[in-house]
C-alpha cells in the first residue's frame, strides 16, 4: 500500500542518484559553488542593510581593489601546489612597491630627466626586474641549496620589512614633477580649508605639504 500511495523508496533513491550523476557530469566544484553562494548571500545582506552598496560603481571599486590580491593568490597557488609555503609575500610586495617608488622619484628623474614620458615605464620595468631577482634568489635557496621554504621566506619577511624602511628612510617617496606638485597642492589647500576648525596642528601639516613642492 505504501508503494501505491506515495513514492517508493527505490524511486526516490534513483532520483537522488540521477541528481548526483547530473552534478558529476557538469563537473561543478561544489566547494567553489558554496563559496560563491556565500558571497551572494553576503551581498544580498549588505544590500538590504544599505542599498548604496549594490550600485555598479561599488562593484567596480571592489574589482579594482581585488585585482592585486587575485594576482598574489594566483602565484600562491603555484607555491602551495608544489607543497611549499611563502611567508614573505606581503613584505616582498611592499619592498617592490617601495623600490618602484624610489626608482620613480629619485633614480629615474636624475638619470633621464624629470619630464621624460618614458620615465614611469623604465621605473616599472626596473621594479618588475627587482621583484624577479628577489624571487629568483629565494627560489635558488629553496630548490638548489635545499633550505626549507619556511625558513627562506621567514627570512624574506623580516628582510623585506627592514629593507623597505631602510630604502625609503622611513618616509614617503614621491616624484617632484610640476604636475604632481599641482595635484598635491590642490589636495593640501582643500584639506587646510577643511581642517581650520580642527586646530593649529592640522593647519600646520597642510602648510608643510604646500611647502614640500616649493
Amino acid at each position: 500500500m505504501s508503494d501505491v500511495a506515495g513514492v517508493s523508496p527505490g524511486l526516490a533513491g534513483n532520483r537522488r542518484q540521477s541528481v548526483r550523476d547530473l552534478v558529476r557530469a557538469t563537473e561543478i566544484d561544489l566547494r567553489l559553488f558554496g563559496m560563491v553562494l556565500a558571497l551572494v548571500v553576503i551581498w544580498i545582506g549588505l544590500g538590504m542593510a544599505n542599498p548604496v552598496i549594490l550600485q555598479p560603481v561599488n562593484f567596480l571599486t571592489f574589482s579594482v581593489q581585488a585585482a592585486s590580491t587575485a594576482v598574489l593568490a594566483t602565484g600562491m597557488v603555484l607555491v602551495i601546489v608544489s607543497r611549499n609555503i611563502d611567508l614573505s609575500v606581503g613584505s616582498v610586495v611592499g619592498l617592490i612597491g617601495m623600490g618602484y617608488a624610489v626608482f620613480m622619484a629619485d633614480i629615474v628623474p636624475t638619470t633621464i630627466g624629470l619630464n621624460n614620458p618614458l620615465g614611469w615605464i623604465i621605473a616599472l620595468a626596473l621594479g618588475i626586474l627587482f621583484g624577479a631577482l628577489i624571487g629568483a634568489f629565494q627560489g635558488f635557496l629553496i630548490a638548489y641549496a635545499e633550505i626549507p621554504s619556511f625558513v627562506v621566506t621567514l627570512g624574506g619577511l623580516l628582510g623585506g620589512c627592514s629593507a623597505s624602511a631602510a630604502s625609503s628612510g622611513s618616509s614617503a617617496a614621491a616624484p617632484r614633477s610640476p604636475r604632481t606638485c599641482r595635484r598635491s597642492t590642490s589636495w593640501a589647500v582643500g584639506r587646510k580649508a577643511r581642517s581650520v576648525a580642527s586646530g593649529p596642528g592640522s593647519s600646520a601639516r597642510s602648510s608643510a605639504s604646500l611647502l614640500s613642492c616649493s
